[in-house]
């Protein structure tokens, strides 16, 4: 039913094999070894979590070029329509996640924490935003939203000090006494 899923599924079936083919010249024994079961579902993950990184971080570097090129500088549209896709593609597949049972956790964590990692933060601050206001913590949920924005600027301000602060230490060392 889900055939836009497909290519991404693909993904996940060729890195099963992947990681299929490592079991290969493994004992028995130590296949039950939850040490070693453990270290494969880590590196399954990782490599479920990088495979989506990649075109999450080139889909955003594209459309940020294409932005420029088409609307210039004085608004920052990519990074808008970055976010608000995000978003829109984080509560879409959560949902898928939760309807389907089965659903790969691999799948998940190439799309969600991978794709839209890379993709976009946004998206995670819209929906860890969501979660808190759903679980009824009104306070914490206000200080998670607002202060994300506030103290992001902030911190932002605060590293441009501190670059500006080691660029002036690099070009003006202070003497040794």
């Amino acid at each position: 039913h889900f055939v836009f899923l497909k290519p991404l599924l693909g993904l996940v079936l060729i890195h099963k094999s992947v990681v299929t083919l490592l079991w290969i010249g493994i004992t028995r024994e130590e296949r039950v070894n939850f040490a070693f079961y453990k270290s494969m579902s880590d590196i399954t993950n990782a490599f479920a979590i990088a495979s989506g990184a990649v075109p999450g971080a080139l889909s955003r570097f594209y459309l940020t070029e294409l932005s420029k090129t088409k609307f210039g500088h004085k608004f920052p549209y990519a990074t808008f329509v970055i976010n608000l896709t995000g978003c829109l593609a984080m509560g879409f597949f959560f949902t898928i996640s939760e309807g389907i049972t089965g659903y790969p956790t691999e799948l998940d964590l190439l799309i969600r924490t991978g794709f839209l990692g890379s993709y976009t933060t946004f998206s995670t601050y819209g929906f860890d935003t969501l979660t808190l206001w759903r679980s009824k913590q009104t306070s914490v949920t206000a200080f998670y939203w607002a202060g994300s924005a506030v103290l992001g600027v902030v911190a932002v301000i605060l590293g441009i000090a501190i670059a500006n602060l080691l660029i002036n230490y690099a070009k003006h060392p202070i003497p040794n006494s």
